[in-house]
């Protein structure tokens, strides 16, 4: 379990980043 703790931390932080992106892509078509 310690070995898959380090990448379960990587692959949450790229869906954060991801969802992050996709959340600001939105906001940009409803500010224009």
């Amino acid at each position: 379990m310690k070995e898959i703790f380090p990448y379960a931390i990587v692959v949450f932080t790229f869906l954060v980043i991801a969802l992050l992106g996709f959340y600001i892509a939105n906001i940009k078509p409803a500010k224009r």
